[in-house]
Order: C-alpha cells, then structure tokens, then sequence
C-alpha cells in the first residue's frame, strides 16, 4: 500500500488533477461515441453515460482520499495541558503543490498595535519555543505572529521526505504570510532553521 501511494504520488506530481480527469473523459468518451455509432443503440449510450458520471465521481473521491493519506496530523489531545501554554492557534489550508496543508498560527496581542512582530521557529520545535517570551511581548502591547512550520507543531506533515524541500517551505511561508495574513511593515525574529527560510521570504518581499 505504501508502495502504491508513493507511485501514486509521483503520478501526481507530475500532472495536474484537472489534466488527468481531462484525459480519462476524453478516453471514456472516445469509447462511448465509437461504441454508440457501431450499436445505435441510444438506451446503452445514455447507460453509459450514467457510468461515465459515476466514475468521475469515484476518482473524485479516490484522489481526496489518497492526498488525505498522504498528510498527518498530530492529535489536538497532545497539546493539552501544557506549561506557560494557553494559546489556541487559528488555521490556514495551503493549497500548493497539489496538497491541502493545514498550517497553524497564532495571532496574539494587540491586533491594533503600531509593530507586529513575527517570531519564527526552527528545527525541531513549534511556536512553543516563545512560551516564555510571549507573556511580556503581549504586556508590552505588541502584536504578535508565530506559526508552526508545515511538518512541526500543530501544522499538517506530509508523509513524503521529498515534500520537505527548502523551496516548498519558502512557499508555504509567503502563502501565509504575504497571502493570508497580508502583513506588511513588520519586525521579524527569525530563529534557527526559521531563520534560512524567513530571510528569503523577506528577500522576495521586501515590504513585509
């Protein structure tokens, strides 16, 4: 199975979603109009074409439920009950790279605030790493923006090693952050591994 899912994603990859169900219609179809001009029987085309719905459908449903098992989710239970932590995170779904990723991130303290800073974490750790910092960042009246890089924390973890390239992260990142978030004019803490990618976010985007 895993083999199979591997392959399957490799197919993926290489073509787009609506190119592959383009291409199966066309072939169905193909089969439908030679098979309906050498029978002329109408009542087996539109049976066909009740078959042919149905199978879209069902690759459909194939596909979500393939890409789903391709993506983890740590479960919300591990998270409970943590020290110096009483931060619920807010979601955003990346629909890059033929994947649906949830990404985690927290907004917190003054959303009126003059500065908003945003404090990026490294390899291996989670928004977590603030606990310590966020209670006199808040108190001081700032706004503040962390997030879970896709693999850590609270964000989804693609299940495959070649999902995790320096380049899908950097994209992840601007899709958050420059996409969702839309910020602009802020004083960012890049940490670690955090730091590798932010400082390319910030290069393609200067006037975040």
């Amino acid at each position: 199975w895993n083999r199979f899912l591997n392959v399957y994603q490799d197919f993926i990859d290489r073509i787009s979603i609506h190119k592959f169900f383009n291409f199966f219609m066309l072939i169905l179809n193909m089969f439908l109009v030679i098979n309906f001009y050498i029978t002329k029987d109408l009542n087996n085309l539109l049976s066909a074409l009740a078959m042919d719905l149905l199978m879209i459908l069902w690759l459909k449903l194939f596909v979500n439920l393939v890409k789903n098992k391709l993506i983890l989710r740590t479960p919300d239970k591990f998270f409970e009950n943590l020290p110096l932590w009483d931060y619920e995170p807010n979601y955003f779904t990346s629909k890059l790279f033929n994947m649906n990723v949830r990404i985690a991130y927290y907004d917190l303290g003054d959303k009126k605030s003059d500065e908003t800073l945003l404090l990026t974490h490294g390899m291996s750790a989670w928004s977590y790493l603030y606990r310590r910092m966020l209670p006199p960042l808040i108190k001081k009246g700032y706004r503040i923006i962390l997030f879970d890089q896709v693999g850590c924390g609270r964000s989804d973890k693609p299940s495959q090693e070649k999902d995790y390239t320096y380049q899908r992260h950097i994209s992840w990142n601007i899709d958050l952050l420059v996409n969702h978030l839309e910020l602009n004019g802020i004083t960012a803490l890049l940490q670690d591994w955090g730091g590798l990618i932010g400082a390319r976010v910030v290069a393609a985007y200067p006037a975040l």
